[in-house]
């Protein structure tokens, strides 16, 4: 219970998120009164810079996901 990436695995699990944009997620991006994430970025680790980068999501598009009461 006290593993630091327990709560990114199950927003991953609940939502669907990929994990990289997961663990792009800022307080922003998360409703919990409506109960929904707002998906802006994602982060991903360039191999030519050595470096973990934060952009665009996969498909270059914001999206907001909805998640359950379990989440919350």
């Amino acid at each position: 219970k006290n593993n630091p990436a327990l709560l990114p695995i199950q927003i991953a699990y609940y939502t669907g998120l990929r994990i990289g944009e997961v663990c792009a997620l800022t307080w922003q991006d998360i409703d919990l009164k409506e109960q929904c994430l707002t998906v802006r970025r994602s982060m991903r680790y360039n191999g030519t810079r050595h470096k973990l980068e934060v952009g665009a999501t996969k498909r270059k598009k914001i999206r907001t996901v909805d998640f359950c009461n379990a989440l919350a």
